[in-house]
């Protein structure tokens, strides 16, 4: 709460109404989703920075209110306030890249420890290469859930279908990447 009174001293007055409405629908879902973005690119403090990012995202938001579009569904508006959330996490990581090339140097990893990163990394462009190929709406559930942090009651609202089918998606989605990455569990 101590954020939105910061915010809405920000504000024109004039504005608090949607300010409100930003903070109170996408408020939780910034959080996660820059949370993860943030874990993923393994940034310490990834949960006191995405406090940062999403206060940084409202203060931007603020700025352009005017020119964000309230007349389009939740749904819309609530891609196009995560994603900006997305983009200032983003903009945190570049941030918090060391620049440090004689740490770099002074790191350098085993052969084994290399061999293990590359194969790591050649894995996850794999699944990556896979996610693009799945039907949509499998991508779509592996993405909201496992990238964007959305819970499977908010997908069920945002893709208004049930919670049973979202589970079924996700579900779905797994087992076909499992077969066309060729694992045997």
């Amino acid at each position: 709460q101590t954020l939105l009174a910061f915010l809405l001293s920000l504000a024109d007055e004039s504005d608090h109404d949607k300010i409100v409405y930003l903070y109170t629908h996408f408020h939780d879902v910034m959080i996660r989703t820059a949370k993860r973005k943030l874990f993923m690119a393994r940034i310490p403090n990834a949960a006191d920075l995405a406090e940062d990012v999403v206060q940084n995202t409202f203060v931007k938001l603020i700025k352009y209110i005017h020119a964000i579009n309230f007349d389009v569904s939740e749904r819309e508006l609530r891609s196009y306030v995560v994603s900006a959330a997305v983009r200032e996490a983003i903009n945190e990581m570049e941030r918090n890249k060391q620049h440090d090339d004689i740490d770099e140097y002074l790191d350098i990893s085993s052969d084994e420890d290399f061999v293990k990163d590359v194969i790591t990394h050649e894995k996850y462009m794999a699944v990556v290469a896979a996610i693009e190929q799945l039907d949509e709406k499998y991508r779509l559930a592996l993405e909201y859930h496992f990238y964007k942090g959305f819970s499977v009651k908010e997908m069920a609202e945002l893709f208004e279908v049930p919670e049973k089918t979202i589970y079924t998606r996700i579900s779905r989605a797994q087992k076909k990447l499992k077969e066309m990455l060729g694992e045997e569990n």
